[in-house]
């Protein structure tokens, strides 16, 4: 459940806009995993006659209150808009294999604030300090501490009808960068959903932006657009871990799993009865564990590059046809090699369907 409640105060030459937000949530889990034994025999699956063995019967709740005040104050140019979130989960954990039960409960005050000023109509420049916030797991509650971070981030933004641009510097700093170990990191049995601490960390990068959508005659419109992330993120501590991505870390390693490099683009064609487009992505390799040598000496994903392509056909008004193909020349690269080795992306996936608005 939740409710909002918004109030716009007008004082010449200061403008307010107060935002109050407060939810409740519930959820909950109800585990039960279990494994059979099965033999390769003549390249076929054979039951090993074993019993049914079962690794995991638990309940998990989580109870949070969150509550949320933000003043947008607007002077001019100028909008100063500081904020303050407010969280309480409360957590229980009942564990019928190891016949125990847990639980606690985690607090936390994220305070936030965002500056923006229009440089010209349509150039403004903008900056952000926010307290990130990520609690532990319910089975470790009592015992782990939250993940925190200091966020911050600046640059500019350009809006020109059709035309968008947008220019943002960001720097995260980590004091106490968490992970939950799960079966999709290689995780075993016995360390599942334990929250692993890794102390401070930066993580930081540039993210570009770019759209405009061009008008030619006949009706016709030729939408661009590119976008482009740098990411680096490092530990600031050295450590010996059991999560399986991290190990045996030195301060200055980098961290798994975030890639350098990210780049989308597209260009299409798109008129009132007919329209299509071709779009580009592209993933640098990322390493995929801790650590500091060169990405081509690391064991690491490959880098990306996948075509897709779409087109529309409008039938009569409101009913129109349309096809997609992702990965359109069928690339395959190592997405990961964890859990149990190296797995591909998703290979060409066709898909033509009939849409109809009423």
């Amino acid at each position: 459940m939740q409710s909002v409640l918004s109030l716009a105060v007008d004082h010449e030459p200061i403008a307010q806009r107060l935002e109050l937000g407060i939810r409740l949530h519930h959820d909950q889990i109800d585990r039960r995993h279990s494994e059979d034994a099965f033999l390769m025999t003549g390249g076929n699956l054979v039951p090993a006659g074993q019993a049914t063995l079962v690794t995991a019967a638990n309940v998990e709740r989580s109870y949070a209150l969150a509550m949320h005040l933000i003043d947008a104050v607007t002077w001019g140019e100028l909008t100063v808009t500081p904020g303050v979130r407010v969280e309480l989960i409360r957590t229980e954990v009942d564990d019928e294999l190891a016949g125990t039960q847990g639980g606690g409960l985690v607090q936390a005050v994220m305070p936030g604030a965002g500056v923006y000023y229009g440089i010209t109509k349509s150039l403004g420049a903008l900056a952000g300090v926010y307290r990130g916030f990520s609690p532990p797991p319910p089975s470790s509650a009592d015992s782990a501490k939250p993940e925190y971070s200091v966020n911050y981030e600046g640059g500019l933004r350009y809006t020109d009808g059709p035309a968008r641009f947008e220019l943002i510097g960001f720097f995260n700093d980590y004091s106490n960068i968490t992970e939950i170990c799960s079966y999709a990191s290689g995780c075993s049995e016995a360390e599942l959903d334990k929250q692993y601490d890794g102390g401070e960390a930066h993580i930081y990068g540039l993210e570009a932006f770019a759209g405009h959508d061009v008008r030619l005659p006949a009706g016709l419109t030729l939408p661009l657009f590119a976008s482009y992330t740098f990411t680096r993120g490092t530990f600031q501590s050295s450590f010996e871990s059991a999560a399986p991505d991290w190990g045996n870390v030195q301060a200055g390693d980098e961290l798994p799993y975030i890639p350098r490099h990210q780049l989308n683009a597209s260009v299409g064609l798109d008129h009132e009865r007919a329209g299509g487009y071709v779009g580009v992505s592209y993933v640098a390799a990322m390493r995929e564990q801790a650590g500091s040598d060169p990405i081509d000496q690391a064991v690491a994903t490959d880098e990306q590059f996948i075509v897709d392509i779409g087109a529309r056909l409008k039938i009569i008004d409101g009913l129109s046809l349309y096809g997609n193909v992702r990965n359109l020349f069928d690339q395959a690269y190592i997405v990961s090699r964890r859990p149990f080795g190296a797995r591909p992306n998703a290979p060409r996936w066709v898909q033509a369907g009939v849409k109809y608005k009423f």
